[in-house]
């Protein structure tokens, strides 16, 4: 785990288009963040990424929504997301960790019905 510092850390949290405003199309689209100490604090317990830039962070989130060979449109990100929040966005923890302390939301599979 890193030494957190007063320094402003980057995160991926759930894409504020279906966070925010419900648009289905966003429902699996990740978007960068930045955060704060108690930010990266909670982002590293849930099992969260931190990045040191603003480019990274965003890097990161189009690798994770649009995989190598996916020749589609519409944002794919297999990880799920924490009831955490920063900035009221919940932070997306990615597909290969087990993390007892994510307190993880189910994510829809890509063509469920969503309630």
């Amino acid at each position: 785990m890193r030494k957190i510092t007063d320094q402003t850390f980057y995160t991926v949290v759930q894409h504020s288009g279906w966070g925010y405003g419900k648009k289905r199309e966003f429902i699996h689209g990740l978007e960068p963040v930045g955060c704060t100490k108690k930010d990266a604090q909670r982002v590293e317990l849930v099992g969260g990424k931190l990045f040191e830039t603003y480019k990274e962070a965003d890097e990161y989130s189009y690798t994770e929504q649009y995989p190598e060979g996916y020749k589609g449109l519409l944002p794919i990100a297999e990880g799920t997301f924490s009831r955490r929040v920063v900035n009221g966005l919940k932070i997306y923890v990615p597909k290969e960790v087990k993390n007892s302390n994510a307190q993880l939301v189910r994510s829809p599979v890509v063509g469920e019905k969503i309630p």
